[in-house]
């Protein structure tokens, strides 16, 4: 049995007594205007697909969602949400996406998320996250859509995400996000969109982001990367600098003196600053 009532304006609370239908597979009340927290429906073994997106619901996400392995599809995405993601989200491992966007989600990232192998979309966006990226990030091996953005992660990107070739849409911007971009990003040769703008990322910008063949956008401005932007990524297919933006990096520019030897630039400098 599927309940599919999206849409519908509803108010008020969500019954309680859902958990007495056994055999249903689907529930859908996303966007509506319903209030007060998500009630134990753990009874519901065979529940598929839950969708309560887009309403006003408050309170912590309760750990009884993780007895429902039979999950594929969890969007409780923008509600009023609070407290930490459940560490038990583990055990969800047929969960094909999972979106609890735009809430006010605190804590960290648990690294039993790892474990959901078959997700294909993690949004966990617009929240208040902080600690790392999970180092095992790279095992979820078939995501196509990974989104970070706008929490408080702080710490390295694990070098890890190199795994994730499959995904198309990847976006870590907003955080405080260290350390420099790996070079495993050559491994994402099916990327379309790429963001990870304003963070505190420093070094080089990668030449292996020229092998994202497939980019249409990426932006990686506001950060201490040092420039310039390689020619790798300048001859990209769809490059374009309205798509492709760089700007606002406080790292120091490398120039090319590759044409020069070193006893050169040894002995010209000193005469060019009149020394």
């Amino acid at each position: 049995m599927f309940s599919d009532l999206s849409s519908q304006r509803l108010q008020g609370k969500i019954p309680p007594q859902l958990s007495s239908l056994t055999n249903l597979m689907g529930l859908q009340l996303s966007n509506n205007s319903l209030t007060g927290p998500i009630p134990d429906l753990s009874a519901c073994n065979q529940l598929a697909n839950l969708y309560l997106g887009i309403n006003r619901l408050d309170g912590t996400i309760p750990e009884s969602l993780s007895k429902l392995t039979s999950l594929s599809y969890l969007e409780l995405n923008n509600n009023q949400l609070s407290g930490s993601i459940p560490l038990s989200f583990g055990s969800l491992v047929n969960l094909q996406e999972l979106s609890l966007g735009v809430n006010n989600l605190t804590g960290q990232i648990p690294p039993d998320l790892t474990k959901l192998t078959k997700l294909t979309k993690l949004s966990l966006i617009s929240n208040k996250l902080s600690g790392p990226i999970p180092q095992d990030i790279g095992k979820l091996i078939n995501l196509e859509t990974f989104l970070l953005f706008r929490n408080q992660l702080s710490g390295p990107i694990p070098d890890t995400v190199g795994n994730l070739v499959y995904t198309t849409y990847f976006d870590l911007s907003f955080n405080q996000l260290e350390g420099p971009i790996p070079s495993t990003v050559g491994n994402l040769v099916n990327m379309e969109q790429f963001y990870l703008k304003a963070n505190q990322l420093t070094g080089l910008i990668p030449v292996e982001l020229g092998k994202m063949l497939r980019a249409t956008n990426m932006d990686l401005s506001e950060n201490k990367l040092t420039m310039p932007v390689p020619d790798s990524v300048k001859n990209l297919p769809n490059y374009a600098p309205k798509t492709f933006i760089f700007e606002n990096n406080s790292g120091s520019e490398i120039s090319n003196t590759s044409s020069f030897p070193v006893w050169a630039i040894i002995v010209i400098l000193p005469i060019l600053s009149g020394g």
